[in-house]
């Protein structure tokens, strides 16, 4: 314990959006896999964010299924916890990612 905190209570969130530029946001989901050897959850941000619009030139509210094909590629690469506003689509989806993969 360092603080107080228990290391199984840290959660890397590597945040999506938060002062990056374009790029960046689709290097870290490309690497996602990376943050693997902190040996903590992975928690990918991705819902509806604006380098989703800019990529299809869509609306937040027009983009949950593009915010799927987010979440397929951060859980294929090691993310276990999605932050999404689509809640049941996002389970529908890491179930079949989760019938895949095993």
């Amino acid at each position: 314990m360092n603080g107080g905190i228990s290391k199984d209570m840290v959660i890397v969130d590597p945040g999506i959006g938060f002062g990056k530029i374009f790029d960046d946001n689709l290097k870290i989901i490309k690497k996602f896999k990376k943050f693997r050897p902190l040996q903590r959850l992975l928690l990918l941000g991705t819902s509806r964010k604006d380098f989703i619009g800019h990529i299809l030139g869509k609306e937040a509210h027009e983009r949950d299924g593009e915010t799927m094909a987010t979440i397929v590629a951060g859980v294929m690469n090691g993310a276990y916890i999605g932050r999404v506003y689509n809640v049941k689509k996002t389970v529908e989806t890491v179930k079949i990612i989760d019938a895949i993969m095993r």
